[in-house]
């Protein structure tokens, strides 16, 4: 996939079920003109360009591959990914109350799919 205009709002989207990334960036593209690059796991992230360039991470939890979404969300932090990171995933309990999301500046942890509402409409404003 192609980096990112340096402008453009972009949500970098990380789940191993190629079905949400497509749910996601459909919705997000419909409620707010986002466009979107997907991944199935923190893996792939590292041979693509320019993913520090966009503004917003929504990480699952397991992925494909033996990284995890914190994997993923480390590895955008040390290239410098400033944006918004959140986590919508089935797994909210394996990821409540850890010290490490605040030291990452993680914003929210969502459950799937029961908050998916909340999360487009953070992801919009």
């Amino acid at each position: 996939m192609p980096a990112p205009e340096t402008n453009a709002k972009t949500v970098l989207i990380v789940d191993d079920d190629p079905q949400i990334c497509l749910l996601l960036a459909r919705a997000l593209g419909a409620m707010c003109g986002r466009a979107c690059l997907s991944f199935g796991s923190a893996e792939e992230l590292r041979h693509v360009p320019g993913v520090a360039e966009c503004d917003t991470a929504i990480l699952d939890y397991r992925l494909n591959g033996p990284g995890t979404g914190l994997d993923a969300c480390r590895y955008l932090r040390r290239v410098g990914f400033r944006g918004r990171i959140v986590f919508f995933t089935g797994d909210a309990e394996v990821l409540a109350g850890r010290p490490e999301l605040m030291h990452l500046q993680v914003l929210r942890v969502f459950a799937k799919p029961t908050e998916i509402h909340e999360l487009l409409a953070l992801v919009c404003d």
